[in-house]
């Protein structure tokens, strides 16, 4: 008979299975202790996937009235912003408008980035509820 995942409690703590299940960060020992009891090797285990892929098999999963509202709440977030550009004191706007284009550029995609995957994980478990 084949294992499962609370079989895994023999070998690490509830937290850190709590960890897996949720796709949270965990030590290179504890992956060494699952290898182990699975009797298998790493790359048998993990898949490693970017920030990318992530959110686009989250956008993949999502129904069309769920991607509208993505959307809806990415427009708004980036609207907020550049409100707060237009109601910045003039030296802080100076500050920011003299920074270089690449710095702007990796600040504003990291940005993007972070607020896309935090409102496709809202949807995800909106969705499981």
């Amino acid at each position: 008979m084949g294992k499962k995942k609370t079989d895994l409690l023999e070998i690490m703590s509830p937290s850190t299975l709590s960890k897996l299940n949720k796709n949270g960060t965990i030590t290179t020992d504890t992956i060494d202790k699952i290898c182990k009891f699975l009797d298998c090797k790493p790359t048998d285990i993990i898949n490693y996937q970017t920030d990318k892929d992530r959110i686009d098999k989250i956008v993949d999963n999502m129904d069309a009235e769920t991607k509208k509202g993505v959307f809806e709440k990415l427009k708004k977030s980036f609207m907020a912003g550049m409100d707060y550009m237009t109601e910045m004191p003039d030296d802080e706007f100076e500050e920011f408008k003299n920074k270089s284009f690449n710095d702007k550029k990796r600040e504003t995609i990291k940005e993007m980035k972070k607020r896309t995957w935090e409102i496709a994980n809202d949807e995800e478990i909106e969705k499981d509820k």
